[in-house]
């Protein structure tokens, strides 16, 4: 994804409380991907299917390479159960690796 902004400047000027309330409560991150593409959509990553994606049409072959990659766990969801999702909880702000700004 391409970032709009400068996201070092987001975060100065939000408040500290608010920067707080982020470190404490986290974010939850959704990661979703039907068996067919979506069209028009805000998420340009969910155009392409977990086919595309993963290179298979195999759920359990799908569910390997998350479990490979130390991944959240897939959830099949869905009226068909084919549609891919993965939830999880991350730090909201992270140091950059070089300049630790």
């Amino acid at each position: 994804e391409t970032s709009l902004c400068d996201f070092r400047k987001v975060y100065q000027d939000l408040s500290p409380s608010l920067r707080d309330k982020f470190v404490t409560k986290k974010i939850k991150y959704k990661r979703k991907h039907s068996k067919v593409g979506e069209k028009f959509t805000y998420d340009a990553g969910a155009m392409k299917t977990w086919i595309e994606l993963f290179d298979t049409s195999e759920k359990t072959k799908v569910e390997e390479i998350c479990q490979e990659e130390d991944v959240p766990m897939v959830q099949w969801v869905g009226p068909n159960k084919d549609t891919f999702m993965q939830e999880w909880m991350d730090d909201p702000c992270m140091l950059h690796p070089v300049t630790s700004l």
